[in-house]
């Protein structure tokens, strides 16, 4: 890592004031069952990780008939050196307020990591 990308990652480091937990898939045998553990169920991989969430992307207003909706996409920076693979399960704590997630692709840069989130689970 050169100078001016440890400089970058410091930088962008102070501004991480939320935290992420990972949850990786995994199967286990249980009493001779094999078992797919998925979501706050599967292997932890990182637990209150400093990093920033952001609203990636804001939907269009939609008319349901009886209602309008929108949506949201979310992304959250972290530091170089964490590893979310996609399908990984990351909850993200902005606030005070628990978002949950199913981790996209990756962008990997020498200062962060740039991790796009999909599929927002209702806490």
């Amino acid at each position: 890592m050169n100078k001016n990308s440890l400089v970058d990652k410091e930088v962008l480091a102070s501004t991480y004031f939320d935290s992420f937990s990972t949850f990786r898939p995994i199967k286990k045998k249980v009493k001779g069952e094999t078992l797919f553990l998925k979501g706050e169920e599967g292997e932890i991989i990182y637990s209150d990780e400093p990093c920033a969430i952001c609203v990636k992307k804001v939907s269009a207003l939609n008319d349901k008939g009886s209602h309008y909706e929108t949506s949201l996409e979310y992304k959250i920076f972290t530091l170089p050196d964490k590893q979310i693979k996609e399908n990984d399960f990351v909850v993200v704590v902005s606030s005070g307020r628990v978002y949950k997630f199913l981790a996209g692709a990756t962008a990997h840069y020498e200062s962060h990591n740039e991790v796009i989130l999909s599929g927002e689970v209702k806490a």
